[in-house]
């Protein structure tokens, strides 16, 4: 069945039972039979057969997406955040180059979902957009809690010991997306809204201000470790601090109700969730 010869198959069988130590196969008048070891072997072999398949084919595929992330030359809309989360992961591995990609604000990036010309990635926070299933379809890429990134200056200087310490004690926190005025409405006192410089983490001043302790940044877990393990991991002098409240943003690729991709769309949406999961463990 296997198309070896009898001496070949006897030589494999020798080979492997003197590299595991047992004997694997026992032979006598009436042909050959597994030992107690031959059918534990057994066991573990078609497991291993069985992921190296698999390995095979997530090998197939991912040359398959990256030939048309590569190739796709449609047109692409990323919310800011998500656009600095996950643009640099394409472009080191050179793909999405010959896309028409924008960079927009969340509302600018949901009104495209609205056309079927567009694949559009945003990030939406489920506590200030709650009834967002029932406006767009969303393919989840990731989820993270919301929360500040705080450099160890300013938790030095304010004495913070929490999230909302750091606001209300700071008046250089940086804020990073577009649901943050609503977002603060419901975590804190109006009082505190004037202590606010809004920036976009597209901003020039991001790495190095945050690096320097001038101000605290609102994010999330999942953008919070991608952009830590791509950007910045060198440095220790950052922490992560969610709100006591808990907050969660959705990444993912959006459209809205009954909008649907062609053909060669929803490959490239199929290929994108396979790249950035791979890319983002």
């Amino acid at each position: 069945k296997a198309n070896i010869s009898q001496q070949g198959y006897g030589k494999v069988i020798a080979g492997l039972e003197e590299a595991l130590g047992c004997r694997l196969v026992e032979r006598d008048a009436l042909g050959a039979r597994l030992t107690d070891a031959g059918h534990l072997f057994m066991e573990h072999a078609r497991v291993i057969a069985s992921e190296y398949q698999k390995m095979q084919m997530r090998l197939s595929t991912r040359d398959a997406d990256h030939k048309l992330l590569k190739e796709f030359s449609g047109s692409m809309a990323f919310s800011n955040v998500c656009m600095n989360t996950f643009d640099p992961l394409f472009s080191t591995a050179g793909l999405l180059n010959h896309a028409q990609k924008e960079e927009l604000s969340l509302s600018e990036v949901l009104s495209r979902a609205e056309n079927p010309r567009w694949i559009c990635i945003c990030d939406v926070c489920e506590e200030v957009y709650p009834h967002h299933a029932d406006t767009w379809d969303i393919e989840v890429i990731g989820r993270g809690r919301v929360g500040i990134i705080v450099p160890q200056k300013i938790m030095d200087e304010t004495g913070a010991r929490s999230a909302e310490d750091v606001v209300k004690g700071s008046n250089l926190a940086i804020f990073d997306c577009e649901a943050t005025r609503e977002m603060y409405d419901k975590l804190f006192d109006e009082k505190f809204r004037d202590h606010l410089m809004l920036r976009t983490t597209r901003d020039n001043l991001l790495q190095g201000g945050l690096k320097r302790g001038d101000f605290a940044l609102l994010s999330d877990s999942f953008h919070w470790n991608t952009f830590q393990s791509k950007s910045m991991n060198e440095d220790r002098a950052l922490v992560f601090m969610p709100f006591s409240d808990e907050f969660h943003s959705i990444f993912g690729i959006v459209r809205a109700k009954g909008v649907v991709y062609d053909e060669e769309q929803k490959a490239v949406v199929d290929a994108v969730k396979r790249f950035i999961t791979y890319a983002t463990k």
